[in-house]
């Protein structure tokens, strides 16, 4: 939609030049009249593409604040080094001994219900999302989760709408109702609300690092992402929705029903399932041959740790870290001849970065230098805060067969908060 307008206001510019030039040379009386009017029309949509480029930058900084917390920093900050320079993070871990199996009980039927404070508000916290791309899918939230007398944590589940997390987790500190804010009504403590008493719409989010040979893949978020915009991210960085549901139970898309529910289900039968046909989606990969390459060990998922982004209200989400066999080709020929014949085009540097090597810029920032795959060149942009969780929990775990060296060298979590 946007292109079209683009090219829209393209053709009218190019007309209006066209006309003033015509009138210029042969239409003396009327030249600065047309030429006038083509320098407004230019000025105009040079000012619109200027407000839109203010409101961009100005968005991503009303909404979250991640510098006021009046959290207990000893026990939410996380400090640790990457190539040899700190950073940190404001995060609540949730640790459970060991790698637990975790199971799925999921109530469907159940939808979550923004507090009357925030649907009274509703419109008004809404504008927080101005230069942001607004959908509305149906999310999995997590209601709470306890670990079982067996060991295994159970994870409650339920339903929300995207929308509610645009007024609650993606705007926790947007002025709304005179000076008001989500976080300062509802999260204005030194600790998190509990998971279960949260009046945050927390749909699971999930982020994973994909390694391949001695690259880490690393996306890049668009400038109309409704969080993060224009910022460095895991490869896989996303929220746990319905349709995901659907494409692990129903991966073809064929007419075979997706499951309603899932009301027991394992780390192997939903996280990796759902990790499987994301991958097959982010590197352009049929998913039959993706779920091949897995059963055959040649990409491996090791679940990092789980837990609750302090900037964005408590939001729990899952990180990953993924090995893909430096053997595996990930643009096969019949893939490329399959999509030729879709007239679609791969291009793996549209919104991914293969990075050979991380740096953190300054001492205490969030600013990476990447490391362009097989170049010399190198790109340079912040990374969004879950990125940095994410490279914490790898960093906690015993060292991961595959994981480049350059990840592990002159990096530490020793540094962190007591």
């Amino acid at each position: 939609m946007k292109k079209t307008w683009k090219f829209l206001w393209i053709k009218i510019i190019i007309l209006i030049i066209g006309s003033g030039l015509l009138f210029y040379f042969f239409f003396e009386d009327l030249r600065f009249e047309i030429l006038g009017s083509a320098i407004g029309m230019m000025l105009t949509v040079v000012g619109a593409d200027f407000v839109t480029s203010l409101l961009i930058l100005r968005e991503e900084k009303i909404k979250l604040i991640s510098s006021k917390f009046t959290y207990d920093e000893v026990f939410y900050r996380k400090k640790f080094k990457i190539n040899g320079k700190e950073t940190d993070i404001w995060y609540d871990a949730i640790e459970y001994e060991g790698d637990p199996v975790y199971t799925v009980e999921d109530d469907p039927t159940k939808q979550f219900t923004l507090d009357s404070i925030i649907q009274n508000n509703f419109g008004e916290i809404m504008q927080a999302h101005l230069a942001s791309f607004i959908a509305n899918p149906m999310m999995i939230r997590l209601d709470d989760c306890k670990r079982e007398a067996d060991g295994t944590v159970k994870l409650f589940t339920s339903r929300t709408a995207f929308y509610n997390d645009l007024v609650t987790n993606r705007a926790m500190d947007y002025k709304f109702g005179g000076d008001m804010s989500v976080r300062e009504i509802y999260e204005n403590g030194r600790y998190l609300s509990p998971l279960g008493s949260s009046k945050m719409s927390n749909h699971i989010g999930f982020g994973a690092f994909i390694f391949y040979g001695n690259s880490m893949i690393v996306a890049h978020r668009g400038g109309n992402a409704t969080l993060s915009k224009n910022q460095f991210t895991a490869a896989l960085a996303f929220g746990f929705s319905e349709d995901d549901l659907r494409k692990v139970h129903d991966p073809l898309g064929s007419e075979q029903k997706a499951a309603e529910r899932f009301p027991v289900l394992t780390a192997d039968d939903l996280l990796v399932g759902i990790l499987l046909v994301r991958m097959g989606d982010a590197l352009n990969m049929p998913i039959p041959r993706v779920r091949e390459l897995y059963e055959q060990k040649k990409i491996t998922i090791h679940t990092l740790g789980f837990g609750q982004l302090i900037y964005t209200g408590g939001k729990p989400q899952f990180y990953f870290a993924i090995v893909i066999d430096k053997s595996v080709d990930l643009c096969p020929q019949k893939d490329k001849q399959q999509i030729r014949e879709q007239k679609k085009k791969i291009d793996f540097n549209k919104n991914m970065v293969f990075a050979d090597g991380i740096e953190l810029v300054k001492e205490g920032g969030h600013v990476l230098r990447l490391k362009k795959s097989g170049t010399d060149k190198t790109v340079k942009g912040e990374a969004e805060k879950s990125f940095f969780v994410n490279y914490w929990h790898l960093l906690a775990r015993p060292r991961i067969e595959g994981v480049p060296d350059w990840v592990y060298e002159n990096s530490d979590i020793q540094a962190r908060s007591e």
